[in-house]
């Protein structure tokens, strides 16, 4: 189902590019509540998948800054938590193999580069609109025919408005607001301070099983970008455990109980797992209280706002 879906779904993306080859084109747009703009239309948007957003072009250049070329070749691989600098330097050193192996050895190129992408098609466009950059310095034509556009992942969550509310500088610096050395991974703090937690762990057969879960930046960030919204502990767990497959098992006439299989694509060792419903349960519980271990100030802050609330809704006041 999965593929069918992607398939119709880059297909309905190509024929509107084939419609649209050559022709100039407005996307038309609208702004939410909050300020945010997003298109209207659906397939071919610069919003929508890696495909489709590898096809636009400006009609018209305001010049090029090459370095941002670069920052988005390498945001495009993946490189994307790397500083600036760093991404800079890694897209330099590595663009003339890169290019050297999509013109001369694709095979390779597809292997090496490819499909290690996180965006490839993304990156198969920056790259070609480096090399004609290249190609027309070397020549002296006109570098304003460069026409391809950055996209940049700006981010703007909620935990990062809470840092700011509390004035919690430690909070504020996992979530970038203060800059540092490096950009920093709010995720994957989480998902390695809960790997810690389940170390610790007294029980040794719930350590090992959960422990055989990949937990990464990637299996937490739901549950963890919801926690501003003031995601309970059910709905945490919820959205842990919709990422495994239930069953029930049946132990007497009347009663069943509930089991959840680890898909091997979310374990250490590639292997399916077998979870019960009460581990489960201790996985949620675990990700929730160590999250808001983490960000306690912001936790107290909602906390706070809560009782504001309960004495708003008992004076049956509305809050403007």
């Amino acid at each position: 189902m999965s593929h069918d879906s992607k398939f119709w779904l880059y297909r309905n993306i190509l024929n509107l590019a084939r419609l649209y080859k050559n022709n100039v084109l407005y996307v038309p747009c609208f702004m939410d509540f909050r300020g945010r703009v997003y298109p209207m239309v659906s397939y071919l948007n610069y919003q929508a998948s890696d495909i489709a957003r590898s096809l636009f072009c400006f009609k018209n250049s305001t010049g090029v800054d090459i370095n941002y070329l670069y920052i988005y070749l390498a945001n495009a691989y993946g490189k994307n938590r790397l500083t600036r600098a760093s991404r800079i330097k890694w897209a330099k050193d590595n663009y003339a193999d890169i290019y050297n192996l999509y013109i001369n050895k694709p095979g390779e190129f597809k292997d090496k580069y490819l499909v290690n992408s996180a965006e490839p098609a993304q990156f198969v466009s920056c790259l070609l609109s480096i090399a004609k950059y290249n190609i027309n310095s070397k020549h002296q034509l006109d570098l304003n025919s460069i026409r391809t556009p950055v996209l940049f992942d700006a981010t703007c969550s909620g935990m990062q408005h809470l840092s700011a509310l509390t004035c919690d500088m430690e909070i504020a610096t996992y979530v970038n607001i203060i800059a540092g050395d490096e950009p920093e991974d709010f995720y994957r703090k989480c998902a390695e301070a809960v790997i810690e937690v389940i170390k610790k762990h007294d029980d040794h057969d719930l350590r090992s099983k959960l422990l055989s879960i990949r937990i990464d930046r990637k299996f937490i960030k739901q549950s963890v970008m919801t926690i501003p919204y003031n995601v309970k502990l059910e709905s945490m767990t919820k959205q842990l455990t919709d990422k495994f497959e239930t069953f029930y098992v049946e132990v007497s006439k009347d009663t069943k109980k509930l089991y959840f299989k680890i898909p091997a694509a979310l374990t250490v060792d590639n292997k399916e797992h077998i979870l019960t419903g009460r581990e489960a349960g201790l996985l949620g519980s675990i990700v929730y209280k160590t999250v808001l271990s983490i960000i306690k100030p912001v936790n107290d802050y909602r906390n706070y706002i809560s009782k504001i609330i309960k004495i708003f809704k008992l004076l049956n006041k509305p809050i403007f």
